[in-house]
């Protein structure tokens, strides 16, 4: 299943991180200081080997220190959309299709909120 999203670099230009990309130590064990860094500009990691996906996620708005190259839902849902793609390209049911399209709308519609919210100079604050 994970195979089916290898291609991918990057989603929403959220960087993605694959096992291949973490740093090691010396002696070939994972750098967890290192990793822990990278993530901040990586906050997406997926580890083909262990059939892993993990997302770090955006915790607090942006005027309170939250780092906006962390990950929101939309993220999560990009992912799915790719991955549902995937699996319709191969065996294509109207189900699949149903749920690509609400998933696609869903997104639109949390970038129109997105882009109200920029206009009304109230993005990345917990203000309505």
């Amino acid at each position: 299943m994970i195979n089916s999203i290898k291609h991918l670099t990057e989603i929403n230009g959220k960087k993605i991180m694959t096992s291949a990309d973490r740093p090691l130590e010396k002696d070939g064990n994972v750098d967890w200081a290192a990793f822990d860094k990278m993530r901040e500009t990586h906050p997406i990691c997926i580890d083909h080997e262990q059939d892993m996906i993990s997302f770090k996620m955006l915790t607090k708005p942006a005027i309170e220190g939250g780092n906006l190259e962390l990950c929101q839902l939309t993220e999560l849902v990009a992912l799915a959309v790719e991955q549902l793609k995937y699996f319709n390209n191969k065996f294509p049911c109207r189900e699949n299709a149903i749920t690509l399209t609400k998933w696609e709308e869903g997104l639109m519609w949390q970038e129109t909120r997105t882009m109200n919210r920029i206009a009304r100079n109230v993005e990345g604050r917990n203000e309505k």
